[in-house]
């Protein structure tokens, strides 16, 4: 995860920088640090829940298995919600927080609001990836763990920003449709998984 998010991160910087300067580049970087904090809780959560799943799924305890994966996802989506929510509404306070630029100021909180809408489903792909993980499922696992960044945001912020002259802003709506597009594949793969493991009957 952390190996493709520095591959992502090259193409992004440079895209940024063609396309709105280094302030453009200086708004993600407070933007990246502030995401970081969003996405702690759902990685202490994914390490919690791991050994839970691996041991009951290699017992052959199944309900266990269903039971912890369903109050995982249900937590991560409500802490998600919850974190989306404060980030769009103190955007502005946050943004201080970093700097006093004016330009900074005016341009990125609304950059921030765009990039954080849909991360209420990133706990879904988290969560997914590390069931995967407690499993055994290297392939699916790593599939995961590199889809948002190198599968999905890397090519959209290469397509989006050429779309109607979308320009910069394209590159911040690659942020939300990555998350949605992943939350949607991670439960197909989830699903198929559990399928082809009998657990779900």
């Amino acid at each position: 995860m952390r190996s493709s998010s520095s591959f992502a991160n090259i193409v992004l910087n440079h895209t940024l920088g063609a396309l709105g300067g280094d302030t453009a580049i200086a708004i993600f970087g407070i933007i990246y640090k502030t995401t970081l904090f969003f996405g702690m809780p759902l990685f202490g959560l994914n390490q919690g829940m791991q050994p839970i799943v691996g041991y009951n799924f290699g017992a052959g305890q199944y309900d266990r298995v269903k039971q912890t994966v369903k109050l995982v996802i249900q937590y991560s989506l409500i802490y998600g919600a919850l974190a989306v929510v404060f980030f769009e509404s103190f955007a502005q306070q946050i943004f201080t927080l970093f700097t006093n630029e004016q330009a900074l100021l005016e341009q990125g909180p609304r950059a921030l609001r765009i990039v954080v809408m849909m991360m209420w489903l990133m706990g879904v792909t988290t969560m997914s990836m590390g069931i995967h993980q407690a499993m055994g499922q290297a392939k699916q696992a790593f599939i995961l763990a590199i889809q948002r960044w190198v599968l999905l945001i890397t090519p959209l912020i290469l397509i989006l920003p050429k779309i109607s002259g979308l320009g910069l802003d394209g590159v911040w709506i690659a942020f939300p449709s990555a998350d949605f597009i992943a939350a949607v594949v991670s439960v197909i793969i989830l699903y198929r998984t559990f399928k082809r493991k009998r657990l779900l009957q």
